[in-house]
């Protein structure tokens, strides 16, 4: 396990609407109800790269997942445009 962590620059503030959709009901009755994602950094061969994975709350399974050397919007929305496709 390393502690280096990626160096982050400050971005711009969004004025998006970040209203809390679920309210803590992470248990879901059927199967593409509901879909969440999450990212992560990955250190290899010197580079960072960011991870995204998108899961499906009631299978608790990931439907897919993109990795880019960038951790901006494009990479959740290939990952989301992929979990669509499949």
């Amino acid at each position: 396990m390393s502690t280096d962590k990626p160096r982050c620059r400050k971005h711009q503030h969004e004025s998006g609407d970040c209203t809390n959709h679920l309210k803590q009901q992470f248990s879901q009755n059927a199967p593409n109800l509901v879909w969440v994602s999450d990212f992560t950094y990955l250190k290899a061969g010197g580079k960072w790269y960011y991870l995204c994975v998108v899961i499906d709350l009631f299978s608790r399974k990931v439907i897919a997942w993109h990795i880019s050397a960038k951790p901006d919007v494009n990479l959740v929305m290939t990952a989301f445009q992929k979990a669509y496709e499949a």
